[in-house]
């Protein structure tokens, strides 16, 4: 993790239930030369840090340290990467990267709950119930399944941009295909397989609404959440940023 540059001569007050403002990012454009603080976090005995292949140094870690390794380096963009060591040998490794400009979307399935099971259940992602092979989620058709995905804005590697905070998403979901049915517990019906019940981020101050389906990006990331109604089909949600002139789309299967 890295901390700010702009903040390098400032005290920073963590209380006990805080955590320190270190980002997992090494894009710091505009600050070139400038020294920045860095943190590795390990349960090890000790910690090289290399830049760009160079070794920088190396700290100790571990619990006498809070586990935590603490470098200064002037900054320079490229690959920063960690390697842990315990009783001599090497225990993890880890690497942040200067990334590109902004210029994509990408969406990431997050997570899928089913009733009380997880997406991975062989149950609902057989290709037997399937009806288009291409969906990319598969939810039941039982008006409480839900699928969080990850809308993520991304260089033209698909590198995750964590500075992007300015770029404001619109969610757009539509139903593209639905067997209405009409089975709910209160006799009424719905003609679409699900609906957007949430799109926002993790930004901790915000008077964005999360369930208007526009919401600005926090550390490059956007979180949508789409609920299945009763009824089988199809759908499509899209995620675009005018700004960037980009748009993306993920299908979703309720069965």
């Amino acid at each position: 993790f890295s901390y700010d540059p702009d903040m390098k001569e400032k005290v920073e007050l963590v209380g006990r239930w805080s955590w320190p403002r270190v980002y997992p990012n090494w894009t710091w454009k505009g600050r070139e030369g400038k020294p920045v603080d860095v943190v590795v976090y390990s349960a090890g005995d000790m910690v090289e840090l290399f830049l760009k292949g160079e070794k920088i140094d190396t700290k100790p870690a571990g619990k006498e340290n809070r586990n935590m390794a603490r470098f200064t380096l002037d900054y320079q963009p490229g690959v920063l990467e960690a390697v842990s060591y315990k009783d001599g040998k090497e225990l993890s490794r880890d690497y942040l990267e200067t990334t590109g400009e902004a210029c994509m979307i990408s969406l990431v399935q997050d997570d899928v709950h089913v009733c009380d099971k997880l997406s991975n259940d062989a149950n609902i992602t057989s290709d037997e119930k399937r009806t288009d092979p291409s969906a990319d989620i598969i939810l039941h058709a039982d008006g409480h399944s839900l699928a969080y995905i990850s809308a993520e804005i991304t260089d033209s590697e698909g590198r995750l941009v964590y500075s992007s905070d300015d770029l404001k998403l619109d969610a757009i979901y539509t139903s593209v295909e639905t067997d209405p049915v009409e089975n709910r517990s209160d006799g009424s019906s719905s003609e679409t397989a699900g609906e957007l019940v949430a799109f926002g981020s993790a930004a901790p101050i915000t008077d964005e609404n999360y369930t208007s389906g526009s919401f600005t990006a926090y550390h490059g990331r956007v979180m949508a959440v789409v609920r299945a109604n009763y009824n089988k089909g199809i759908s499509r949600l899209t995620v675009k940023c005018d700004k960037l002139g980009y748009e993306n789309s993920i299908i979703i299967e309720s069965i």
